[in-house]
């Protein structure tokens, strides 16, 4: 759910230059044990034309090509909103005319959560005192994702392990950074695949085949995909990647991860 906040009030926020943003959250009783959370985001933002609606959910499209270069990304956020609230068994919905903003509302039934105690239970809390062991070694970690709100939820979740956290925009950036350190500072890196500027596949190469970066040779680099595009894993490896992570970037995998490639740095 917080994943989805980020997205919807990020978009708000970045197509509204001026006026207001809103957000409203109620319980609806439905009669029955399941009562629904009904979450909107409002804007009083640029809007968006009636044929691009129905456009907005899908993979890898934008409603235009304005949409495109402010955004600088690939559209792949509204994607993965609607497939997160799929897969918590809700429904989202939007509104909008062009020039007059827009209103995203979405939908959730709730339940009574029951603690139970799993199998397997003693060794996630093995698991867990694994990583607590690693944060206290005090990694440095390279984030190179353009999206600011993806930014925001990676590095929080680092530094909650107690990672410390270098954010870059692109490639470019990225690349500009390693170049100033003269020793091997990072202990691993976070690789957006699709970037404007210089994209994840093209800085790796360059990570492992420019003398420039000879320092960071065998860093770990775990590209960051939303698994869109048929092929993405095998670009992954070929461009020199060492792992990669599905987006949205989830705890439970992130923390499986460092144990898998920090252990034994």
């Amino acid at each position: 759910m917080k994943q989805v906040l980020y997205n919807l009030l990020g978009n708000a926020v970045k197509f509204t230059e001026s006026g207001t943003i809103t957000m409203r959250v109620h319980l609806k009783d439905t009669g029955d044990t399941h009562p629904l959370l009904v979450c909107s985001v409002s804007d009083s933002g640029i809007g968006i034309s009636e044929k691009h609606l129905e456009l907005l959910f899908k993979p890898f499209e934008q409603a235009d090509s304005s949409f495109a270069r402010k955004a600088q990304g690939t559209g792949l956020g509204l994607s993965i909103t609607a497939k997160l609230i799929e897969l918590m068994h809700g429904t989202i919905k939007v509104k909008s005319k062009l020039g007059e903003g827009s209103t995203f509302v979405f939908t959730l039934p709730m339940r009574v959560a029951k603690k139970t105690k799993r199998k397997g239970d003693s060794h996630i809390a093995s698991r867990i005192e694994e990583i607590n062991t690693l944060a206290h070694d005090k990694y440095t970690a390279l984030v190179v994702e353009d999206n600011e709100i993806n930014q925001v939820v990676i590095t929080s979740l680092l530094s909650q392990l107690g990672i410390r956290c270098i954010a870059a925009e692109n490639g470019e950036v990225a690349l500009d950074f390693l170049k100033t350190q003269t020793e091997n500072t990072i202990d691993f890196i976070l690789m957006d695949c699709q970037m404007p500027i210089m994209d994840g596949f093209e800085t790796t190469r360059k990570i492992r085949t420019d003398p420039h970066y000879n320092r960071f040779a065998t860093t770990p680099i775990i590209a960051l995909t939303a698994n869109a595009m048929v092929g993405d894993k095998e670009k992954c490896f070929s461009a020199g990647m060492d792992d990669y992570l599905s987006k949205p970037v989830r705890e439970a995998t992130l923390k499986t991860m460092l144990l898998k490639w920090l252990k034994g740095r």
